[in-house]
């Protein structure tokens, strides 16, 4: 859309003070850039209006909520509302909340932690129990891209909805873990229990602290 200015004023600097711009056109007979000017005709000040926050919050027992535009609920702490209500946030294609802030598209995780001076070179953040939408200050931390890899969440293809435990076409199931990019195979068993503790027992003698607190 264009918008009709009036004649400019030659060789003139815009009104603004600190702006260096050349004027193109007047607002209550005084010279404006068309930076300026158009804020005055849209907003009716040469300020910057703040931006539209799109997404919903509101406070929960001990937490806050929030919800994005199209509708993805997450939590995060009480402590980082001041920081994260400032802008809206949306599920990525993988599945993680971010938004655009100064022109550069940023993870709230990494956000987060950022704000409490927790982020590290060459490290990357992991949610702790394994779900991406937690985003409290307790369910975060750095860890190494090593690390992060062994705690990826179920797979789609995964019959049992546990990490490591399959279900085979005998009925039986299975349990394995991958250790240095290798599988390590627990054998058969008769149910999914007995599967889901074997591959339990596996996290915490490989994985250790970095196993997930649920799975």
């Amino acid at each position: 859309m264009k918008y009709k200015q009036n004649t400019p004023v030659k060789f003139k600097k815009c009104t603004v003070e600190n702006c260096l711009n050349m004027s193109t056109g007047y607002k209550n007979n005084l010279p404006y850039c068309n930076k300026h000017w158009l804020r005055i005709h849209l907003n009716g000040t040469t300020h910057k209006v703040g931006k539209k926050i799109k997404t919903k919050y509101q406070v929960l027992n001990g937490y806050c909520l929030g919800i994005s535009s199209n509708g993805t609920e997450f939590k995060f702490s009480l402590e980082d509302w001041g920081a994260v209500t400032k802008h809206s946030w949306i599920p990525n294609k993988s599945g993680y909340l971010v938004a655009t802030i100064d022109q550069k598209v940023v993870r709230l995780n990494r956000f987060i932690l950022k704000q409490h001076q927790r982020v590290f070179k060459n490290m990357v953040v992991d949610h702790i129990n394994g779900d991406i939408k937690d985003n409290r200050l307790e369910n975060l931390r750095m860890i190494s891209p090593k690390n992060n890899a062994r705690n990826f969440g179920v797979s789609k293809n995964n019959t049992s909805g546990t990490t490591g435990v399959s279900k085979v076409p005998s009925g039986n199931f299975i349990a394995r873990i991958v250790v240095n990019r290798k599988e390590i195979k627990f054998g058969t068993f008769a149910n999914e229990i007995e599967a889901i503790h074997a591959r339990k027992k596996a996290e915490k003698k490989y994985y250790g602290k970095f196993a997930r607190s649920s799975q």
